[in-house]
Parts: C-alpha cells; sequence; structure tokens
C-alpha cells in the first residue's frame, strides 16, 4: 500500500465514527462495485485458510486498502461540492506540467538522442519507464476529462481543451508506443466526434475537419523531426498480431480452454507461471478474473460495470470504450487507478444536490 491507501482509510474511519449511517446511506450508489471487491477479498481469504498458502491471499492486503480508499473517494465526492472539478483540475494540471518539465527540461535530450539511433530501438518509454503503466494513466486522465466536459459543458471553448488534451494524449502515447493505449484514446476521440456531432449537436462538421487538420498536422510534424522513430511505429503496427504476444496465446486466453475445471470455483488469484506452470501469465482482465474467481467473481466484475453504464449510458459507455481494447489484452487488477475507473465512472452530477455531514 502506498501512503494515500493509509490517509484516505483514516479517512473512511473518521467519517465511520461521525455518520456511520449516512455513509452506508451513500455506499449503497455503489453496492454492486463494493460487492466485487469484497467478494475477491473473503475468496483470498478463504483460499488462505483452507491451504495454507499465503500466495492464495497476497493480495488481499492491497485490495482491502483499496475498498477502503475507493469508498472514502465517493463518501468525499457526495459530500463536498466542486470535489469533482478540483480533482480533475489537479490531474489535468499535474499532467500538463509533467509534460512540460520532463518533455522539454530533461527528456528531450534523450529524445534526440535515440531518435538519431532509433533504429536500434522498438519502443520508446517517453515519460515512463514502463509504457503499459503510463498509458493506462493516460487513459484514465482522458476518461476523466470525458466525464469532467460531458458535465459541466458550457462553452464551444471547452471542447477544444478536451480534443487538444486529446491529441496531446495521442502524441504521448505514440512516443512510447503503448499499442493498446493508442488504439484506446483513437476509440474514444472516435466516439466523443461521433456523439457531440450527432446525438449532443454540440459541434458542426467544420469543427470536426479542424480536429482532424490539427491531428494530421502533427502527425506530419512527428514524421518531420523523428522520422526513424515514426518509422519503428510504423513497422509495429503493421505487423500487430503476427507476434506470439499480441495473439490470443500470447495473453493467455488458452487456459481456460486447456483447464476449463478451475472456471467454475476459480484457481485463486495466484501466479499460472508457477502453479499450473503455464508459459505465460494472464494479460486479460476478463480472462483472469475468470479464471481466478469462476463464474461468480466473472458476474460480480459484469455488474460492476452495468452499475457504472447503466444511468447515463451513452456518456458512460464513451468513457468507458476507452479501456475496452487495454482490458482484453492487460490485466491492471494491481493498480489503483483500475479501480479507480470502475468509481469514476460511477460518478453523476451531483453537484447541486450533494449530501454534508
Amino acid at each position: 500500500p502506498q501512503h494515500y491507501h493509509y490517509l484516505l482509510f483514516l479517512n473512511f474511519i473518521i467519517f465511520l465514527i461521525i455518520s456511520p449511517s449516512q455513509i452506508f446511506k451513500l455506499l449503497i450508489e455503489i453496492k454492486y462495485l463494493l460487492i466485487f471487491m469484497s467478494f475477491i477479498i473473503i475468496y483470498g481469504l478463504l483460499r488462505y485458510a483452507f491451504s495454507g498458502n499465503l500466495d492464495f491471499s497476497r493480495n488481499v492486503i492491497y485490495y482491502t486498502y483499496n475498498l477502503f480508499v475507493i469508498a472514502s473517494i465517493y463518501i468525499i465526492y457526495r459530500t463536498y461540492n466542486n470535489f469533482f472539478k478540483l480533482i480533475i483540475t489537479a490531474i489535468i494540471s499535474g499532467l500538463f506540467f509533467n509534460i512540460l518539465i520532463l518533455l522539454y527540461f530533461s527528456e528531450i535530450t534523450t529524445f534526440l538522442y535515440i531518435n538519431e539511433y532509433a533504429d536500434q530501438y522498438n519502443r520508446f518509454d517517453f515519460l515512463s519507464k514502463s509504457k503499459n503503466t503510463f498509458g493506462f494513466y493516460i487513459l484514465f486522465v482522458n476518461m476523466l476529462c470525458h466525464i469532467y466536459f460531458n458535465f459541466y459543458f458550457k462553452r464551444p471553448s471547452d471542447l477544444l481543451v478536451k480534443y487538444f488534451l486529446y491529441l496531446i494524449s495521442l502524441t504521448l502515447l505514440m512516443s512510447s508506443v503503448a499499442i493498446a493505449s493508442i488504439l484506446g484514446l483513437l476509440t474514444i476521440i472516435s466516439f466523443s466526434l461521433v456523439s457531440d456531432f450527432f446525438y449532443y449537436k454540440r459541434i458542426k462538421l467544420h469543427f470536426i475537419i479542424i480536429i482532424l487538420s490539427f491531428l494530421l498536422f502533427g502527425l506530419a510534424c512527428f514524421y518531420i523531426y523523428f522520422p526513424a522513430h515514426v518509422a519503428n511505429l510504423y513497422d509495429i503496427l503493421s505487423n500487430l498480431g503476427r507476434n506470439k504476444d499480441e495473439s490470443f496465446v500470447g495473453r493467455g486466453y488458452d487456459i481456460i480452454f486447456k483447464l476449463p475445471e478451475n472456471l467454475i470455483y476459480g484457481a485463486g488469484d495466484v501466479s499460472v507461471k508457477k502453479y499450473f506452470e503455464w508459459e505465460i501469465e494472464i494479460h486479460s482482465l476478463f480472462i483472469h478474473v475468470l479464471f481466478s474467481y469462476g463464474i461468480v467473481g466473472f458476474i460480480l466484475l459484469l455488474f460492476a460495470f452495468y452499475e457504472s453504464l447503466r444511468d447515463d449510458f451513452i456518456s458512460s459507455s464513451i468513457g468507458f470504450s476507452i479501456f475496452i481494447i487495454y482490458y482484453l489484452t492487460h490485466n491492471p487488477t494491481i493498480s489503483s487507478i483500475f479501480w479507480m475507473t470502475l468509481l469514476f465512472l460511477n460518478f453523476k452530477n451531483f453537484s447541486d444536490k450533494n449530501n454534508h455531514f
């Protein structure tokens, strides 16, 4: 657990002491998410109790802290006005601040050096040592951006800010060649343009042309200044699916067909390489949950997603679309950001009727 886990856990305890009945009244709004998290915690404890093997409960403490973190964030959101605006401002400002510091003052010399020898590199992680972690964070920020502007859209300039953030994020993801994240971001850009044009009627055709023109201009600049790196990116995209790592077998999907007996009760949240002598770990959220926690855990996960999408289906579905490809090709349950994505998709515009202790 990180420092913020302990702080938000303490915050939850304080809320619980002050007004326990009000807490449970608020948390019932995200009951399916909390039930799913509670299930995997209890499942891990039962596995440990019957086997005595700590590996079956290695993530229980972490998931427990995340349970209280999620509950605490939601309580703060529902009890304080403008919380969502503040957290969005902080996250987006932090992202741009990091871009300025790391890109222009420290990373640019490294980037220019590597670009000179780009033919020796298949990938270049621009702002992070892990392209997948960085990519997931960028997707998370853009999901929050989408939800925020859907809640508080007032002026056409708001749309310019949203799509500018999309294009900046796309450039950063291209630099790290985070394929799943790139495809996810392109998905939400496409759905956002379609919904803003046809459903919300916020933009005109000329606006779409301007956005696409900026996108092509940015790609052209990227190609002019960093041609070797663009060539590497094109090579990876053109050969996508040919490597074993990019196939269903390479992501661990075949384990549910070769070991189907574990799909009923689950095999436990353990390393399949260690306990099942499998060649690779499972790299898919849905297959991981199905194999580790069985059909019950998988159904509870679907209910958690259903809870996130049901109230504002169009907007929430667009926000969720950014993660579909990532969830199909990666297992992010170990990341706190994953649990926060499920929580923030539940956020609704309660700013005018928030409860107060």
